[in-house]
């Protein structure tokens, strides 16, 4: 914004998206990376409902109905939409004897001790399998994966990556709590945002941890690391190179008098965040243009002063060459005056 070297300004816009004006959540949700399932097949029991092959299999809602002695929650549906298998929980599907519509599911027979199994929940996105089926009864299911969902507190919504902790790149200190964290959570950043353990079933936030005299991890209230919550919990546990998910949860909610009450306050917060962001981008704005109009003014008057100066030099040469020229012509006059004068002299002499 100046002629000279460090003249400048930086203009940082702080993040305007649904998750940092809290219209998409408070940093409660569900984290979702992939699973794989393990499967129990009966040896003797006709079951029709899965086809043979690879498949993809849609996770559904199934609005609490009742089947047989089960309860379906959640619900497997193949390409036609129908229903092959059942779940109250998300973790534990079971199988159908015969793929069934959905209107139709309370008159549905469950297989005995057919079932697919997951450590932690999966209630939505889609599960892959590929089954194994002679004379028309399945022998066996291999590659089940699946896209678990487990409750998370404290972290904003969006992608992360586990890896490997690394104290020297990281954070200070080698152990945590008499056992070294063998796992960190990143951002898209590449920021460091929570610790897991060996198993990385448990990830604790950073600011709930702290550093003692030892650079020993203990919990930022001066307690143990197990008086301290996590922030994300897993049954089935996160290794090196898993992506998560996470979805945020809440954010602008009507359904009820009080939750609608609150999300007068938060949308009136987000106006006048983003009113405040607006502001501050106007007014660079007007700096921004204040500077373009001085540096025009600066530009003609440099040229005016030029103009000046150069037609101040051609009148003190033309001033300079008239003298040259009216000099030039008295001299000649002289000499011409000169000459004539022993002319005159002959002509009395002859």
């Amino acid at each position: 914004i100046g002629a000279n070297e460090g003249q400048n300004i930086n203009l940082k816009i702080a993040a305007m998206d649904s998750n940092a004006l809290k219209v998409a959540g408070s940093g409660e949700g569900f984290a979702r990376f992939e699973i794989e399932g393990t499967v129990e097949v009966p040896t003797s029991e006709s079951v029709t409902a899965l086809a043979a092959g690879e498949q993809t299999l849609d996770v559904v809602g199934i609005g609490n109905i009742t089947v047989g002695d089960d309860v379906a929650n959640y619900g497997l549906a193949n390409a036609d939409g129908k229903i092959v298998a059942i779940s109250q929980d998300g973790k534990e599907y079971k199988v159908l004897t015969a793929a069934t519509e959905m209107n139709k599911l309370a008159g549905a027979e469950v297989a005995t001790d057919y079932t697919i199994t997951f450590g932690d929940a999966v209630i939505d996105d889609k599960v892959t399998l590929n089954a194994t089926i002679v004379n028309g009864e399945t022998t066996g299911i291999e590659d089940i994966m699946a896209t678990a969902s487990v409750k998370v507190t404290g972290l904003e919504a969006g992608k992360y990556t586990v890896a490997t902790f690394d104290a020297n790149t990281h954070t200070p200190g080698n152990t945590w709590d008499s056992e070294a964290p063998s796992f960190a959570l990143l951002n898209a950043a590449g920021e460091v945002v929570a610790l897991g353990n060996s198993d990385g079933k448990n990830f604790y936030a950073l600011g709930d941890l702290t550093l003692d005299t030892n650079n020993e991890f203990k919990a930022d209230n001066g307690g143990v690391l197990k008086d301290v919550a996590a922030v994300m919990t897993t049954a089935t546990g996160l290794k090196d190179g898993d992506t998560i998910e996470i979805k945020a949860d809440g954010g602008i909610n009507v359904s009820t008098q009080e939750a609608a009450d609150k999300a007068i306050t938060i949308i009136n917060d987000a106006i006048e965040t983003v009113s405040a962001e607006r502001s501050m981008l106007g007014a660079m704005q007007n700096r921004l243009e204040h500077t373009i109009a001085n540096l025009g003014t600066s530009a003609e008057n440099l040229q005016a002063a030029e103009s000046r100066i150069r037609d101040l030099d051609m009148a003190a040469e033309i001033m300079e060459f008239t003298k040259s020229n009216i000099l030039n012509q008295a001299a000649t006059a002289m000499l011409a005056q000169a000459n004539m004068a022993p002319q005159t002299v002959l002509q009395l002499l002859g």
